[in-house]
């Protein structure tokens, strides 16, 4: 249990000093709504403001995919609002936590803190 709590709190002083968000794209012409490929995970820069997910779909139903940490210069507020990009209606939305900005895949720290305390939880019964 202790292994576990220290575990816990470690990640939890990392997630202090910088925000980790999804980073993919710009994608023009994606075939879903998700990134295309390997999603990166960034620790983004304390300075900066939250994780940012854009996406809007194009008149050939593909879509505009973008993921990144939102920049203090993005001037955006925490939600979603309706925007305009490249021609075509788009979803921006601004969140501030980990991984907030979504993806289907999980990143491999986040699978490996959830793998390792479920195996710790069982290991303690």
């Amino acid at each position: 249990m202790w292994l576990l709590l220290t575990a816990f709190g470690l990640h939890q002083l990392q997630s202090v000093a910088s925000l980790d968000c999804f980073s993919c794209g710009v994608f023009l012409s994606a075939p879903t709504a998700e990134c295309r490929g390997v999603v990166r995970n960034n620790s983004c820069a304390p300075q900066n403001y939250g994780c940012l997910s854009v996406i809007g779909q194009n008149s050939d139903s593909t879509y505009y995919v973008e993921k990144r940490c939102a920049e203090k210069s993005d001037d955006l507020k925490e939600g979603c609002i309706d925007i305009g990009i490249r021609g075509i209606a788009a979803k921006q939305c601004l969140c501030k936590t980990d991984f907030c900005n979504s993806s289907k895949i999980l990143p491999t720290s986040t699978s490996f803190l959830v793998l390792f305390a479920i195996a710790s939880l069982k290991l303690m019964r």
